[in-house]
């Protein structure tokens, strides 16, 4: 699940980093908008993991790549109804950036 050659060290804050790398479908909103990142899009990548475990598709996901990348940067988390209570507290909890990154 980790491939350590994209890891960088010595990011302190949440911005210093301005690397561009990864699955399309799984690039945290701050690298598609070139703000700079840190340490906030681990736990970005783990609520998308988290959420295509049990969905079976990255959140905000589409076939279209410019689609997908605005709905990443702009688009609403949508959770099934059916959600059983610990599965959402566990999405919240591990990653509110789902919907506070961007």
């Amino acid at each position: 699940m980790t491939d350590f050659g994209l890891s960088k060290e010595g990011i302190y804050d949440n911005s210093s980093a301005t690397s561009f790398c990864g699955s399309v479908a799984y690039l945290a909103p701050e690298m598609l908008k070139r703000s700079g990142h840190g340490k906030s899009v681990d736990w970005y990548l783990l609520g998308v993991l988290l959420y295509e475990m049990l969905f079976g598709t990255p959140p905000y996901y589409s076939k279209s790549k410019e689609q997908l990348f605005n709905n990443i940067k702009w688009g609403t988390l949508k959770l099934p109804w059916s959600i059983a209570p610990d599965t959402l507290d566990i999405l919240k909890w591990v990653s509110f950036s789902l919907t506070l990154a961007s």
